[in-house]
């Protein structure tokens, strides 16, 4: 039993480095993985709709909770559009009243500058990415976001 619980971190620990590797590697420039969990953010397992499996050989060893969000999607409605900045916005005033969106995937998708913070400026941030003109996602967030 102790050895499979070793082998369990080991494969576990072995997958972190490997995702965490593919992060830090890129082709023409453009990370091959992106992954943003910044420090202080909480996410509730409740708004991890999928998992991902862990298996050493043919078997899955241990599952780890994954949420995926669209980034600006503030409501997670699926899109990114005015209404997230007006959740955003709501937010920073202490008007919103959705039970359980502090902690949730949205309050971390609307979080787009990722300075940790849920704040005006990422509400600033949406509606401009709303009305950028940008057909590509990434070139409309680093557009807005002055990446690039």
């Amino acid at each position: 039993m102790k050895i499979k619980f070793i082998s369990k971190i080991t494969a576990s620990a072995a997958c972190a480095v490997i995702i965490f590797c593919m992060a830090s590697m890129s082709i023409s420039g453009n990370p091959v993985l992106s992954i943003r969990a910044g420090e202080g953010n909480i996410i509730t397992n409740e708004s991890m709709d999928k998992q991902m499996d862990i298996k050493l050989g043919d078997s899955i060893i241990d599952s780890v909770p994954v949420g995926i969000c669209l980034r600006g999607d503030a409501n997670s409605d699926g899109t990114t559009d005015v209404f997230d900045a007006i959740t955003v916005a709501k937010y920073t005033v202490n008007t919103l009243k959705i039970p359980g969106f502090k902690g949730s995937l949205g309050e971390f998708a609307g979080n787009v500058n990722e300075d940790d913070a849920l704040d005006v400026f990422d509400a600033v941030a949406i509606a401009k990415f709303t009305v950028c003109g940008e057909s590509d996602p990434d070139k409309g967030w680093e557009k807005v976001l002055g990446k690039k």
